[in-house]
């Protein structure tokens, strides 16, 4: 919810763009280590920085190829891309000739720096999501995802559990201490009976069983 947010908020609530930049981020999630969270992240950054929408989805694919060539995390390589192309610092050239110069506009250095990082890095986040432990890390991303679907649906369940339970507390709060004592009373009573009552009817059922002749 953090890195949509972000993203939605750097696209100042363009959705179609949004879902556009998710969408990017979800399937590149499926071929790379990268969480589409820290993609996200990462195009987010490059929309404060003054990317549009198609710029973002041309150099993302590049940018998490640099990243991994370079080493360093998506958040780290995002700035410097976008630092580079949104400013008039090179911020990537004490790395390697970007092929860039100061009068060229942002989507001319886009398309020159997409092609420069696929040249030098091209085919790295990918080749890496297939050895040594990460094909688990993109398991451990899937599963991320299942968790964040069943937490959408909890939500709803827990903010409605969380307004009752708070209608209680006020309730219960409002009682004189007699009844409070009664009622906690109850309650312990209850969750020492519980289990012991489960206990005695799985004995019983149990000598039941064993009594019953066999046909």
């Amino acid at each position: 919810i953090k890195a949509e947010t972000k993203l939605r908020t750097a696209l100042k609530g363009n959705e179609e763009a949004f879902k556009s930049l998710k969408n990017q981020a979800q399937e590149l999630q499926k071929v790379t280590l990268f969480g589409d969270e820290a993609t996200m992240e990462a195009q987010g950054f490059l929309a404060q920085l003054g990317l549009t929408e198609q710029q973002i989805l041309m150099i993302t694919p590049a940018l998490q190829d640099f990243a991994t060539g370079m080493g360093v995390d998506l958040k780290t390589a995002a700035s410097l891309v976008g630092k580079t192309i949104g400013t008039s610092t090179d911020a990537l050239k004490r790395y390697f000739d970007t092929g860039l110069n100061p009068a060229m506009t942002a989507q001319e250095k886009t398309i020159k720096l997409t092609e420069t990082l696929t040249e030098k890095f091209g085919g790295q986040a990918e080749a890496i999501s297939k050895e040594g432990l990460g094909p688990l890390i993109q398991m451990k991303n899937r599963l991320g995802d299942i968790f964040e679907e069943i937490g959408e649906k909890l939500i709803p369940i827990v903010i409605k559990l969380g307004e009752k339970l708070m209608v209680f507390f006020n309730g219960f709060s409002n009682l004189d201490s007699k009844t409070q004592e009664m009622i906690i009373g109850i309650a312990l009573l209850t969750a020492t009976l519980g289990p012991l009552l489960i206990v005695l009817g799985s004995i019983a059922i149990a000598i039941a069983g064993i009594s019953t002749p066999v046909l």
